[in-house]
């Protein structure tokens, strides 16, 4: 989770509350690999948390508005409110993360260990694999969202995809396609809508050395 660590704490120097989603970070990097089911009930608690913080930035929500809602509830509405206040916040992978969330919410109802007080032995119980592409997809989900809050508050400044069409082959070039759902996406169209701040600083290094070595 460094790379959206880094965002928060690049974000939190202007919005304070975001700070608080390093307690998830730390409690995902903690038990990853000796609990976890644990790392996957902090991964769904933080797209909750980050998704209520996003809500409430732009519509001012008050936490009952939350009440009883779930990872994939919470995550479809806040993407949809960031799709709403920002033309640019539109693409192929957004309508997949509620149902990715969702998905990791089902993860925590039959596997978690602590939200429940779950009787052990356990009937279904996570392994490191599960947990660790859990993680990875909550970065990602995290770090587009996060991005497209940033992007509203104007710290962005405007890159077009379309205008990098060199650095993009050299991207693509240099490394395999990714898999999505049932999607392969170009490389570069991936980094850019879903870690947008890697994708500017990779191309800034390309362009002062256009030799410069693959991500």
């Amino acid at each position: 989770m460094k790379k959206f660590k880094s965002l928060i704490e690049s974000y939190s120097a202007i919005a304070p509350q975001y700070k608080s989603l390093s307690v998830y970070i730390n409690n995902i990097n903690k038990n990853q690999n000796s609990h976890p089911d644990v790392a996957i009930e902090a991964c769904k608690s933080m797209l909750e948390s980050l998704s209520k913080l996003i809500m409430t930035d732009i519509k001012g929500y008050s936490e009952a508005h939350y009440y009883d809602q779930g990872a994939g509830k919470l995550v479809k509405d806040a993407n949809a409110i960031l799709k709403a206040e920002l033309d640019s916040y539109d693409n192929p992978f957004i309508d997949s993360f509620s149902t990715i969330a969702a998905k990791i919410n089902e993860l925590r109802n039959s596997n978690g260990d602590i939200c429940h007080g779950r009787l052990h032995p356990k009937a279904h119980y996570g392994d490191v694999q599960l947990s660790t592409s859990v993680i990875g997809i909550t970065e990602i989900i995290s770090i587009h969202m996060l991005s497209g809050l940033m992007n509203r508050s104007d710290i962005q400044k405007e890159v077009e995809y379309s205008d990098n069409e060199k650095f993009n082959d050299f991207l693509d070039e240099a490394n395999e396609e990714i898999k999505i759902m049932n999607r392969n996406i170009q490389f570069s169209k991936a980094l850019f809508e879903l870690d947008f701040y890697e994708y500017k600083e990779q191309l800034e290094i390309f362009w002062e050395s256009i030799d410069g070595h693959p991500i």
